[in-house]
């Protein structure tokens, strides 16, 4: 018999909890590096992926976000050596406007990048203070195990 939602409300049985639930059940499985990402990302990607697997954040369905938080994270990274490199990050065009150096505009786009995948992994503090680390699930079944 289908539970109206006042009596999913009153026995704690809400929507997000029956979803969490049901996505709780998708294969625990690592995601492959894709071979198109350059090397400074699968070196990211190395390093990120197993710790947010260890905790539960991700499985093989997360591919393509864990994908594109490497690639910002290495384009960001090249941009700030190239910035770093840089006697002066403004210059003056032929009309004698000054204007920015274009790593700074690609490197300001691929920390929003970065840092909406971020938000999608469970990497700000934010993110995360929905999410259960450690203890007890809701089912009192200890997750890291």
């Amino acid at each position: 018999m289908e539970k109206t939602a006042d009596l999913r409300l009153i026995s704690g049985k809400t929507e997000e909890k029956e979803e969490k639930k049901k996505a709780s059940r998708i294969p625990s499985e690592l995601p492959i590096c894709p071979s198109e990402l350059c090397e400074r990302a699968k070196t990211e990607w190395r390093y990120i992926t197993p710790i947010l697997f260890d905790y539960g954040l991700i499985n093989k369905l997360d591919r393509a976000v864990l994908s594109e938080y490497c690639s910002a994270y290495a384009l960001w990274i090249e941009m700030q050596e190239k910035i770093a490199n840089t006697d002066n990050v403004i210059f003056v065009t032929d009309n004698g406007y000054k204007q920015q150096i274009p790593e700074v505009g690609i490197m300001n786009k691929a920390a929003d990048r970065m840092i909406k995948a971020c938000d999608k992994l469970g990497l700000t503090p934010y993110s995360r203070k929905d999410v259960q680390l450690g203890g007890e699930s809701d089912d009192g079944e200890d997750i890291l195990d």
